[in-house]
């Protein structure tokens, strides 16, 4: 039987969730995460879409359920921000359940705050989400044992971007 003061100490790590939705991984709970849901920063919202250069700033994720074929897209709202990217991708992953995330690079941030809950991470150089697919099944790519970019790599690339004529980031 459940007393009174754990319903409180509940109802407030609840309440503190809701209102500062990144305060789980500050508070180092390791929500459940599953090895059969892969995360693939894109380009767009397709298995044929290009890998993103830049994890924490790439226009999707795609969420692919290797259990059952299901991928679902969804837009990083976060990609232009200035501040803490690393940490609220890492909570969104969180919350679709991804045990693996594929990338290209991965800054300190998100491969600290996602490698801690346990999602393993692979980095290598696939082409397109269903090549990074491809290459996790054969076992081709490389687990991350540390970041492989900057610092601030996305945003960096972000900037240049916009600088060039004729550019949108939208």
């Amino acid at each position: 039987m459940i007393n009174i003061k754990e319903d409180a100490v509940m109802a407030i790590l609840l309440a503190v969730l809701i209102v500062c939705p990144w305060a789980i991984l500050g508070l180092d709970i390791k929500p459940k995460s599953s090895a059969d849901i892969v995360v693939v920063p894109s380009e767009g919202p397709a298995l044929s879409s290009p890998v993103s250069p830049m994890f924490g700033r790439s226009r999707y994720f795609l969420i692919i359920n290797l259990k059952n074929g299901t991928v679902k897209a969804v837009q990083n709202r976060f990609r232009l921000e200035t501040h803490a990217v690393g940490l609220r991708v890492a909570h969104l992953l969180l919350n679709e359940k991804a045990g693996i995330v594929i990338a290209k690079r991965i800054g300190p941030e998100p491969f600290r705050n996602l490698n801690a809950r346990g999602i393993r991470i692979y980095v290598g150089n696939p082409t397109t989400v269903e090549d990074a697919v491809r290459q996790l099944k054969r076992k081709t790519l490389a687990e991350a044992k540390r970041p492989n970019a900057q610092i601030h790599f996305g945003l960096e690339q972000q900037q240049k971007k916009a600088q060039q004529p004729g550019s949108r980031l939208l």
